[in-house]
Order: structure tokens, then C-alpha cells, then sequence
């Protein structure tokens, strides 16, 4: 597959593209495939690597997310999540914090366990899915394991220029075996890119079910942020955010958003449905302190389409859910 896309994109190149100043088409040819064999030769080996950690699901650390998802969450903890109460879905990624020291992380604050080879060093959260296990859901008080390996990698060109895509495939189990199996998806680009340019403005026609509006903060971003204990700068760096990666101000993270859509979709749920499944795909970013508009209609039984909008109706994040 990776090899495949990457022939296409060189023919695409060798065909359309303009010379560059000093050079020629084959040069330009050139530079992409040196480029496709380092992502090759790096994706090989990291299919090859295997991350295991482990947690246990507090009271504590399960309100925290809550007071961030929802500040009229009541103050005392174990009032909200009681010893054996099942955590909503989503709160699993504010688990198994990348243990990682400083100097490790790469410039832009991320971990590296998982990125492609330069150019492609900057990154951002495409989408992924989660399926959940309805016999089997997380729980206050439990001792749980989270495996992460490599799932698939492949090189595409878009508008926005080239980008290496990063599918990872997290389980995670608890005493009893796999509760949760999550693919995630992240998207490497050059550093040239600029992320300002032909931005996406996609409308959605649909007429939806229900609906709530949230605002993140800097605030919001902090706290999320140190709950999952990621460092990426875009979230609370707004002169890294502006002047290194070209956004206009600091980004909302992409597993918050698809937290709220299906915190969303759990507040207007009957108290004998659960979600088991969520597909979402991150379109646009959006930015802090200005408003985002959560949505969900139902399109069958027990299926659901989510969708977030930005400040100007456009879609940012779209997904799919299934409940049981």
C-alpha cells in the first residue's frame, strides 16, 4: 500500500509539477522517492516495536477529565464516579500517560515513539475509531493494560501537500481481557507547509437531534493537557502555535473534540444504552476561545451521526456512532 501510493504521487509529480528553480522535474522525483524509502525503511523497523503500560482508573483522575468536559459536574468525586462505576466513553485517553522525560520529546513537545523520519516532523490528529465492549467496560478501582503497536503507514497527497499517515492500534484490557480497541490516526507533514493556506470550509446539511455548544479556553486546553499529559505545543504555546506552525492561535486537541461528541451523544442516550462503537475523522482545526457547536441526529436504530462545527457553521470533526 505504502509503496503503491508513493509511485502514484512520483508519476503525479513527474507529470504536473513545474521545475523547480536549479533543478528539474527528476530532481524534484528524485528528492520524493529518497523521502518514500527513508518513511519505508523507518515503518518496517517501527512494526517492530510494541508499548505496553500500565494504569489504574481513580475516582480522582475520572473527575478531573469530567470538571473539564463539564464544569457543573459535581465537586465530589466520588459521588460522580463510585468504587465499580463504568467511566464514559473516551476517558481511556486520559489514561497511560506517555512516561517520557523532556529531553526526549521531540521539538514540537509530542513523543516520538510512533513519527516518521524528517521532513515529515509536523503532526496533526487525523481520526481514528473506538470499539468498546459492552460486557466489559472500564471501571473505578481497576488495574488495566494498554498495547500499542504499529497498524499501518501511508504516504498521500493532498491540497495541502504531502503527508504521511500514521495508524496506530491501542488495546486495552482489564482483568478480564479487551475492553477497549482503539486505531488512531496521525498525520505528518513537511515543516513548509503552511496549514493557513486554502483552509477547508465544509458545510453539513443535515438537520440534527441535539446539539450543545462549548467554548475552550486556555484554561480548557492547560487542563486537558496535563491529564493526558500531552506536551504538543499547539495546544498552549501560542507563540510556537503561530509562528512555528503557522495556526492563528493555539488548537483545540482532536481527542477532546471526539470526547465531547461522544460525551454528547451519552447525555442523550437512555440510561440502558451505551456506545460500542465511534469512527470520527478530523477535518478543520479548531481554535481556542472561540465556540464549537456539538451535534448528533439518529440515522437508524441505534445509530448516530456526530459532527462539530466551527465558529462559521464549517465541519471540524465528523463521526459515526453505534450504541447497544
Amino acid at each position: 500500500m505504502l509503496q503503491l501510493t508513493t509511485r502514484r504521487a512520483a508519476q503525479r509529480l513527474a507529470h504536473n509539477a513545474p521545475a523547480l528553480p536549479g533543478l528539474g522535474v527528476a530532481s524534484s522525483v528524485r528528492r520524493l522517492a529518497t523521502a518514500s524509502t527513508s518513511v519505508e525503511a523507518w515503518a518496517l523497523k517501527a512494526r517492530e516495536k510494541k508499548l505496553v503500560d500500565d494504569d489504574t482508573i481513580t475516582a480522582g483522575h475520572s473527575h478531573l477529565l469530567a470538571l473539564t468536559l463539564d464544569p457543573t459536574t459535581s465537586p465530589d468525586p466520588f459521588t460522580t464516579f463510585p468504587p465499580g462505576s463504568a467511566v464514559p466513553a473516551g476517558y481511556h485517553l486520559a489514561m497511560f500517560p506517555p512516561r517520557i522525560a523532556e529531553p526526549d520529546l521531540s521539538p514540537d513537545g509530542y513523543d516520538n515513539d510512533f513519527s516518521p523520519p524528517s521532513p515529515y516532523i509536523q503532526r496533526m490528529w487525523a481520526g481514528g475509531s473506538f470499539s468498546f465492549n459492552p460486557g466489559n467496560r472500564l471501571r473505578i478501582g481497576q488495574r488495566v493494560k494498554q498495547t500499542t503497536t504499529l497498524d499501518d503507514v501511508q504516504i498521500k497527497d493532498g491540497p495541502r501537500g504531502k503527508a504521511v499517515m500514521v495508524w496506530m492500534e491501542k488495546l486495552v484490557e482489564n482483568e478480564r481481557g479487551r475492553s477497549v480497541l482503539e486505531r488512531r490516526c496521525l498525520a505528518y507533514m513537511p515543516k513548509e507547509r503552511n496549514p493557513t493556506s486554502n483552509p477547508r470550509s465544509l458545510q453539513i446539511k443535515h438537520k440534527h437531534d441535539f446539539e450543545r455548544q462549548v467554548r475552550p479556553t486556555p484554561v480548557t486546553l492547560f487542563r486537558y493537557s496535563a491529564l493526558t499529559f500531552n506536551s504538543h505545543r499547539i495546544h498552549y504555546d501560542n507563540h510556537y502555535a503561530r509562528e512555528i506552525e503557522g495556526y492563528p492561535d493555539c488548537l483545540t486537541h482532536g481527542p477532546l473534540t471526539s470526547t465531547l461528541l461522544m460525551d454528547l451523544l451519552e447525555r442523550n442516550l437512555p440510561e440502558d444504552k451505551q456506545i460500542t462503537f465511534f469512527s470520527y475523522r478530523a477535518l478543520s482545526p479548531l481554535l481556542v476561545n472561540e465556540p464549537i457547536t456539538l451535534r448528533g441526529k439518529e440515522t437508524e436504530p441505534n445509530q448516530f451521526e456526530l459532527w462539530a462545527l466551527n465558529k462559521e457553521g464549517g465541519l471540524a470533526m465528523k463521526g459515526t456512532a453505534t450504541v447497544d
